[in-house]
């Protein structure tokens, strides 16, 4: 088997040009070939109205699990889309906000950049364990995702290290 490269750019370029030339069609005047498979992707979807097949995952991740009462702790979370688990589409979610929830209590929010990722650094965790999640709430296109929880130990008065 050969690898044809000038084949395969071909029917990119082809394929571009027709998903160009869809959107136009349904009046998006900014959409080129030249931009991208994955951004005419993601324009084709701001412009469909039906319900979407999109799975949405949010991880959360800390730089440290134990602190001291008062220590500023950063929470990460990454806010990922594919459709039909093959096509990734993380970048139609820049600017989606994440809270990062202790129950119901929000304790810090952030928005995700291009790739899907806010932080946020906070130090009012008091003395205690606490267990944090990362919620994207949805919007009316793509659907909620909450994280799965960590725990944070924070060592203060009412807590202290043994």
């Amino acid at each position: 088997m050969t690898n044809d490269t000038t084949t395969l750019n071909g029917a990119l370029t082809e394929l571009g040009e027709t998903m160009a030339d869809n959107l136009v069609t349904k009046g998006v005047s900014s959409a080129d070939p030249t931009d991208g498979l994955t951004t005419l992707a993601v324009k084709i979807l701001d412009i469909h109205t039906g319900d979407l097949d999109l799975d949405i995952s949010i991880t959360l991740t800390s730089d440290e699990t134990l602190i001291d009462e008062g220590d500023p702790i950063t929470f990460t979370s990454v806010l990922t889309a594919s459709y039909d688990d093959t096509v990734d589409l993380t970048g139609v979610l820049i600017d989606a906000t994440v809270l990062f929830k202790e129950g119901n209590t929000t304790i810090g929010s952030a928005t995700t950049n291009s790739s899907g990722v806010a932080t946020a650094t906070i130090s009012t965790l008091t003395g205690g364990t606490h267990t944090i999640k990362a919620v994207f709430a949805g919007t009316d296109v793509y659907d909620s995702s909450e994280s799965s929880a960590i725990t944070i130990t924070v060592f203060g008065d009412d807590y202290l290290e043994v």
